[in-house]
């Protein structure tokens, strides 16, 4: 079972159970997130007939870099992510992009304030959805290198 979140089929909410102490909370990507879910997929007779509401694309590798792999949620089908039920400050540290930019990915909490800090990979410039949004041409991105 996951340690740190819940996925509710019927609502399809993943909340995160896990408390923060003195006011923070950070979760990995990659460990607390998609794999932590996909157990809880795989395990449970609610969960497991439906499609899994995470994706990984991999990791991408050169001699000089390493960017950690990107999970996509498939918030375009009503996942969200509802943050534990305390005043708090949230980290996700990974790349973990919505499917569709326009819908919230986050739920809020009204009786709470809770900031969400995403710590993505430095190589991350731009990722594109569904062939939505805009990217670098060249040129920017060798200026931003070069800079």
């Amino acid at each position: 079972m996951a340690a740190k979140l819940t996925a509710d089929p019927d609502t399809r909410i993943i909340e995160i159970t896990e408390a923060p102490v003195a006011g923070l909370l950070s979760l990995v990507v990659e460990t607390d997130i998609y794999s932590d879910l996909k157990e809880d997929w795989l395990a449970g007779a609610t969960l497991h007939p439906l499609r899994f509401p995470l994706s990984s694309q991999g990791e991408f590798k050169t001699p000089a870099t390493q960017i950690g792999p990107y999970v996509f949620i498939n918030n375009a089908e009503g996942w969200r992510i509802l943050p534990y039920d305390a005043d708090h400050e949230l980290t996700i540290i990974g790349n973990l992009v919505p499917n569709d930019l326009t819908v919230p990915l986050y739920l809020s909490r009204a009786t709470r304030t809770i900031l969400v800090r995403s710590e993505e990979s430095a190589q991350a410039l731009t990722v594109l959805v569904d062939g939505a949004g805009g990217g670098l041409t060249l040129s920017e991105f060798l200026a931003l290198k070069d800079a």
